[in-house]
């Protein structure tokens, strides 16, 4: 559980990585800068599950909260 959410929060590093890029001095900024920005908006560095999906916080949330869910019904079951 920890290694997923490890890798959601590469997800959501991506923002914080376009707002500095963005934030570049008038003085740095040139041909790489600009193509470096555009390559990140378009290609953000996430981690793909074969694939198939793109690991993010909330994806985890949502598997986390499904198993809750599981779990407390199987427990509602085995009073019965």
């Amino acid at each position: 559980m920890s290694v997923s959410v490890y890798a959601a929060s590469i997800y959501s590093k991506n923002d914080d990585i376009v707002k500095n890029l963005f934030s570049v001095s008038s003085d740095a900024y040139n041909i790489e800068v600009e193509r470096f920005i555009t390559f990140v908006q378009h290609h953000p560095p996430v981690i793909i599950g074969m694939g198939m999906f793109k690991v993010t916080k909330s994806m985890v949330l949502q598997i986390a909260t499904t198993l809750i869910m599981y779990e407390l019904v199987l427990a509602q079951y085995k009073d019965l």
